[in-house]
């Protein structure tokens, strides 16, 4: 069971030094990240002086495990803008289409024709009172606008409130709705991956800061963490369309992936050959997938295992 909020604020503060950070550290409640497991319990507490090193982990990972530790969840970093518009952009002018304009395209490009006028109004009719004169009248009663004046400017007059003349039965209390005017979690909104990938941004560094985070949870045997990581990169791969220029991005995942992940993790590993098993046709016109692969070694053996599965 995680603990209080008031548990966590009321207990000690440590001091985490990071890696590549300041060597002035981050300052985090205690209770916040010994909730997380007991291992990661046990090594806080044999911290007397209250410093924990942390030298293989980065900034960023760091702060996004924190963020973690405190609402259990964390934001996904954006991707690099633009980093294959050129690539792309070169590679597109070698395939130029011809333009072919639509039919719809053509009835869309016609000019509408101009509303017509609209009528005149009727002129008010006469009405004789036998009186010795007429009057008229219109067919549209405008209501007229309550006004008062103020040091002779016109000031229009609200409304006053009919709540004190109205009858309320007792059932419709319930319906009262106070619509909230910010979400109760100020990071909802980052911590999703993107729905819509774009293929001129890099997500390498993206897909990367999962691994990171897999990694801290893999070695306190923090579960939930671990989960949560891979499931933000399965969303992310799934929505991401491989083409031989952006494929850089595989490369560098798997690179990372398979450099800093113990044999003894197999789950995020398949992940990443099922992958890239799935997208062998793309990938293998891309230079550092193919450079990646003249290395040799597990990410080899394991890729070209489930290669063998979809072709035979």
């Amino acid at each position: 069971m995680p603990a209080s909020f008031p548990e966590i604020i009321n207990s000690r503060i440590l001091t985490f030094v990071i890696g590549d950070a300041d060597k002035e550290g981050f300052r985090v409640h205690e209770g916040a990240v010994a909730q997380l497991s007991p291992a990661l319990k046990q090594e806080l507490y044999d911290s007397q002086d209250g410093i924990i090193t942390w030298e293989r982990v980065s900034r960023r990972a760091f702060e996004q495990f924190i963020q973690f530790a405190y609402t259990g969840d964390y934001s996904v970093p954006a991707p690099e803008k633009d980093v294959y518009h050129e690539r792309r952009e070169e590679a597109n002018s070698k395939h130029v289409q011809p333009e072919v304009v639509t039919a719809a395209q053509t009835l869309q490009q016609e000019p509408e024709p101009e509303p017509e006028p609209e009528p005149e109004p009727e002129p008010e009719s006469a009405i004789d009172h036998g009186w010795g004169f007429a009057t008229t009248t219109s067919k549209k009663y405008k209501k007229k606008k309550r006004v008062m004046y103020v040091d002779g400017e016109e000031v229009p007059l609200v409304a006053t409130s009919t709540i004190a003349n109205t009858k309320f039965a007792a059932k419709d209390f319930k319906t009262i709705n106070y619509s909230l005017l910010a979400p109760r979690n100020n990071y909802e909104s980052t911590c999703d991956p993107d729905d819509a990938i774009n293929l001129n941004d890099s997500y390498s560094e993206v897909m990367c800061s999962h691994v990171a985070l897999f990694h801290i949870g893999s070695q306190y045997q923090i579960d939930i963490l671990k989960t949560l990581t891979l499931h933000k990169l399965h969303t992310t791969l799934c929505r991401f369309k491989v083409d031989c220029i952006n494929a850089d991005d595989i490369a560098c995942l798997a690179k990372y992936v398979y450099a800093h992940t113990s044999d003894k993790e197999e789950a995020l590993k398949d992940l990443v050959c099922q992958f890239m098993a799935s997208n062998t046709r793309v990938l293998s016109a891309n230079a550092k997938f193919l450079e990646l692969l003249e290395d040799g070694g597990a990410l080899v053996r394991d890729y070209f295992s489930y290669v063998a599965q979809r072709v035979w």
